[in-house]
């Protein structure tokens, strides 16, 4: 799963934020989101682009 996660986010990589996340809570999987915006980050830090 991850060698493919990795693939991906290499072909997404440009000039433009591409913001990869997890969650897996109260599921029995792993989820993994790869987006242009933070839409699901907790930790309000990870979510502000110029800290990147």
């Amino acid at each position: 799963m991850w060698r493919i996660v990795g693939q991906t986010v290499q072909q997404q990589i440009s000039d433009r934020p591409l913001w990869v996340s997890t969650a897996g809570g109260g599921v029995a999987w792993l989820h993994v989101r790869l987006d242009s915006r933070p839409k699901y980050y907790g930790y309000k830090i990870y979510s502000l682009s110029d800290r990147v």
